[in-house]
């Protein structure tokens, strides 16, 4: 809640303000939801002030003190920032488009979500800042300092950042569509899956970069690029993130002069498929011929597939597009479905000999049944299969004969037996039932039917003998077993148990 008397005390005079500030260093400072629209309050002290959703849009703040300041959602459209001080200040969400803050210092500041497109950073200090998928389209960044920022997913596109320094910053999956990097430092930085077509790094310095996966086209700049050497990828080892596949491989050795532009051409024409789980080779067939008939052309084609120590596979497809993104991206979506399908019929047979053990386990008991029967078989071995809608069956491994033909006689026997039981156990329900439910009109029969269909739910065992006699269809036969009112009701429901 804004403190009405520290907002008339700033709207009163700049000076007197600061001064009071310096008096008084631990008061909180509370202009969350202010209106400063279009105000002077150049130099001001507002260090670890909230102004939440503030409105300060074309406010004049020229080397305003706001570090550590808390400008969640606020409004700094069109606003002069320039040479302010917001290191270490929270800015997510907060608007800043068509800003000035050239030469500002936002050292650690966290900008991730936050509104910069078109603002004018040039000079600016952004070093340890995070401005995970902030939009910087049309920014300028010329001389800015972006050492160690997180840019993931940013999008820079149509940026000018020549002269910015950008080592050992995260690039990962960044947009750096038409960006302009000449006489950029990029030393050690991270650009795995950026996509920098018709980017320009003349001049830029990427040694030690790691461009994993990383898109360019014939239209990217490396003129007079400077690199020594360069990482192919990115891998966890030994608790950490460390960059590897270096070129040249000899840690003694760098590029020799036009080795680097060699290498990039060559990995610009190949789009890497990383299968970090192991390929189902009858799933990357039928997708990757689909692609070749969907795009219609007989260069794309595999290079080469390389097997990594972890297990992962790595193919190198030969591609004619430029946009390695798209032609990635329409891959998995093929590629993907077939895998999941896969894994549901995987799925569904594992459930199903689950099923069948089950199953097994009630043919053992009437096998145990039939150890007191004389039963003259000539085979050593006679199998029993099991059809799908639940009804045993007789086969024979070995040629042997049956003679017995009370054989088929016992397994009746045994479901008729099952078949009683569950009779029993439903007749004793509904007439427990009865007790505290009338059976007089038709809709009392259905109440009391809707009671004893929860029970049987509740009853695993009387529902497997209710849904083994379904499956038999021997559930006639149990309805004229029961003697109720509501029996028709209740074997009507019986019928639809799963």
């Amino acid at each position: 809640m804004v403190n009405h008397s520290q907002f008339r005390l700033l709207k009163k005079s700049v000076n007197e303000w600061n001064k009071w500030r310096e008096e008084n260093p631990k008061i909180e400072i509370d202009l969350s939801r202010v209106n400063l629209y279009d105000a002077n309050l150049g130099n001001v002290n507002l260090s670890n002030a909230n102004l939440c959703d503030g409105e300060l849009r074309a406010a004049n703040l020229y080397k305003a003190n706001l570090r550590g300041a808390e400008l969640r959602g606020a409004y700094f459209n069109n606003a002069n920032l320039n040479s302010a001080n917001l290191s270490d200040a929270y800015l997510s969400g907060t608007y800043l488009n068509s800003t000035n803050l050239s030469n500002a210092r936002l050292h650690s500041a966290y900008l991730s979500n936050a509104y910069i497109s078109n603002a004018n950073l040039s000079g600016a200090d952004l070093s340890n800042a995070n401005l995970g998928g902030v939009n910087l389209s049309n920014a300028e960044l010329c001389n800015t300092n972006l050492s160690n920022t997180y840019l993931s997913k940013v999008n820079l596109s149509n940026a000018n950042l020549c002269n910015a320094n950008l080592s050992n910053a995260n690039l990962y999956n960044a947009y750096l569509y038409n960006a302009h990097f000449k006489n950029a430092c990029l030393q050690n930085a991270y650009l795995k899956t950026a996509q920098a077509l018709y980017t320009n790094f003349q001049n830029a310095n990427l040694t030690g970069a790691c461009i994993e996966d990383w898109n360019i086209n014939s239209e990217t700049q490396f003129d007079c690029a400077i690199c020594e050497y360069i990482y192919l990828r990115n891998e966890y080892q030994e608790d950490k993130w460390v960059f590897t596949e270096r070129r040249p491989h000899n840690y003694d050795k760098i590029f020799a002069p036009g080795d680097f532009i060699r290498l990039i051409q060559k990995t610009s024409e190949t789009l890497d498929l990383i299968f970090s789980e192991g390929i189902d080779w009858t799933a990357f067939a039928q997708t990757f011929q689909g692609i070749q008939i969907q795009t219609g052309s007989d260069e794309l084609s595999i290079q080469a597939i390389e097997k990594k120590r972890d297990g992962s596979f790595i193919i190198k497809v030969n591609t004619p597009t430029s946009d390695k993104a798209a032609l990635e991206k329409e891959f998995w979506k093929k590629y993907r479905p077939l895998i999941e399908a896969k894994d549901r019929e995987i799925k569904y047979q594992k459930e199903l000999l689950t099923e069948v053990r089950h199953h097994n386990t009630n043919l053992t008991e009437i096998v145990m049944m039939l150890g007191s029967r004389p039963i003259n078989v000539e085979a050593k071995t006679v199998a029993y299969s099991i059809k799908q809608e639940g009804n045993f069956g007789i086969g024979h491994m070995s040629g042997g004969e049956i003679k017995d033909s009370n054989f088929a006689g016992v397994i009746n026997e045994a479901e008729q037996q099952n078949l009683a039981q569950a009779a029993a156990e439903i007749q004793d329900l509904l007439e427990q039932l009865e007790k505290s439910y009338p059976t007089e009109t038709t809709a009392d029969k259905m109440g009391l039917a809707a009671e004893a269909i929860t029970q049987v739910e509740n009853n695993p065992t009387l529902k497997g003998k209710i849904v083994r006699a379904v499956k038999a269809g021997s559930m006639a036969a149990m309805e004229k077993l029961l003697n109720h009112p509501a029996a028709s009701f209740v074997a009507a429901a019986l019928r639809e148990l799963k």
